[in-house]
């Protein structure tokens, strides 16, 4: 699975076409409090379902240069990965998946 690293926030983002929407770790969404908001929502992974309330807002990638406000659920969701762009976003922005070459560009971004 493609991956982005932002160095500067020290952030790992799974790029995951096979999920609706884009998820976010509580301990990086705790560092954004303004843009917090209270949302219902479910999410189902695994045969197994979460429903939590908490919603970020934020430019996720605006050091790659993408000028974008992702609405990220707020959910402890894996070791690794900080948070997830799933379809949603990934639609939003244009996302020019490559199977073959096993790339995807956003906007101005190739990974």
């Amino acid at each position: 699975m493609p991956y982005i690293y932002l160095s500067d926030r020290q952030i790992s983002i799974l790029i995951d076409s096979g999920a609706s929407d884009s998820i976010i770790s509580p301990k990086i969404a705790e560092l954004y409090p303004k843009d917090m908001f209270l949302e219902p929502f479910e999410v189902t992974a695994c045969k197994q379902s979460y429903r939590e309330n908490r919603n970020l807002k934020i430019s996720l990638l605006k050091e790659l240069g993408i000028k974008y406000d992702f609405k990220m659920r707020v959910l402890n969701w894996h070791n690794d990965f900080d948070a997830l762009i799933g379809t949603k976003d990934l639609k939003k922005l244009n996302a020019l998946i490559d199977y073959e070459n096993k790339t995807i560009t956003l906007q101005n971004l190739n990974i």
